[in-house]
């Protein structure tokens, strides 16, 4: 049996941070000579952000975290999720992986040494599997100092693949984000059956920033599909949704799931927005621009033969439909999941 401790960013309440998380444990878990839990570690430098002011939206949000809490604790079986260093040094793995997300940032993870496996002890096993990063210059002495005693590097990125390599021994591979290690199947599990969703078909309109063009696309969609709004700005003003829109901004990961599953149309510039309506075959535009965050989705859907479903400006939206064949995208997806799962296996060598 090999023990495996995983490093990554399961607190934020951010759907595809612990979904992530969830499923590379989850996968490593259905393997019959593994055991992987999820350290409990969160970098001291790392806020709690309020959100809201107003005191009937934030107990609408501590509801919502009651809910990630729950699935921190029932879904990645942790009983505690922000212990400091002195949780490192009581891990005693054969294994330890860090990834996926953006473990190697300032913003994200504090740039925080434990996310280069710094407190490892010799003869352990150091694998990055989907890392992201977002270096600076300054940091990059850190990545050469500890990055070369990696066994196994992988990047989720294919822009990443060639900075990273410059500070490791190994080849650098790109594989997919743990997500989509699984299929939908794999999922069924984490839906919650109990959720409201919308009796009639609906747009689900999933944007994790203040974009008045997008609000403005996503509105244009529901009226040409005859499509009810469900939406994820909760703070936005109410009168730019169409009348009975709803929204979904406080609900958790189990229900995030049955709300795309569910959708008849995804409109987001989410990357994990992106993946479960790649994963549910859900009709769908994903809002890119060049460089930046848009770089994952872009490189995702190009991989897979989406481009059709990139949202870049009103130009994209005169052929815009609901119909998609998803015959090819889900023959690159195999290859790109054994491919990835390869990796990782063979990093362990299971």
């Amino acid at each position: 049996m090999i023990r495996i401790s995983i490093l990554t960013l399961h607190f934020y309440d951010n759907f595809g941070s612990v979904l992530q998380a969830w499923a590379l444990r989850h996968f490593l878990n259905s393997q019959p000579e593994c055991h992987a839990e999820i350290v409990p570690f969160r970098p001291r430098g790392i806020p709690n952000y309020p959100y809201f002011t107003d005191p009937e939206l934030l107990a609408s949000f501590w509801d919502k975290q009651a809910l990630f809490a729950a699935f921190r604790r029932d879904c990645l079986g942790m009983t505690a999720t922000d212990g400091g260093e002195e949780v490192l040094s009581a891990t005693d793995s054969d294994a330890y992986i860090v990834g996926s997300d953006i473990v190697w940032s300032r913003e994200h993870a504090a740039l925080h040494p434990a996310y280069f496996l710094d407190f490892v002890k010799p003869g352990a096993k150091r694998i990055a599997y989907a890392a992201s990063q977002r270096l600076r210059a300054e940091d990059e002495p850190l990545a050469a100092r500890y990055l070369p005693a990696f066994d196994a590097v992988s990047v989720r990125e294919a822009s990443d693949a060639s900075m990273v390599s410059r500070f490791t021994k190994v080849p650098v591979q790109t594989v997919l984000d743990p997500t989509l290690l699984l299929t939908q199947e794999d999922y069924a599990p984490l839906e919650h059956t109990d959720v409201s969703l919308p009796d009639e078909p609906y747009l689900l309109f999933y944007s994790l920033t203040h974009d008045p063009a997008a609000v403005d696309a996503a509105n244009l969609l529901t009226k040409r599909f005859g499509l009810r709004m469900v939406h994820y700005l909760v703070d936005y003003p109410a009168a730019v949704f169409p009348n009975g829109s709803g929204c979904f901004a406080f609900c958790g990961p189990r229900e995030f799931l049955s709300y795309v599953k569910h959708a008849s149309l995804v409109f987001t510039n989410s990357y994990h927005g992106t993946i479960f309506s790649i994963l549910y075959h859900r009709p769908f535009y994903t809002q890119v621009t060049r460089g930046g965050m848009s770089t994952r989705a872009i490189e995702l859907t190009g991989a897979l033969g989406l481009e059709n479903r990139r949202y870049g400006g009103w130009l994209d939206l005169k052929a815009a439909t609901t119909e998609q064949d998803w015959i090819l995208p889900e023959q690159r997806l195999d290859a790109f999941r054994a491919a990835s799962r390869g990796f990782l296996l063979d990093a362990l060598r299971v």
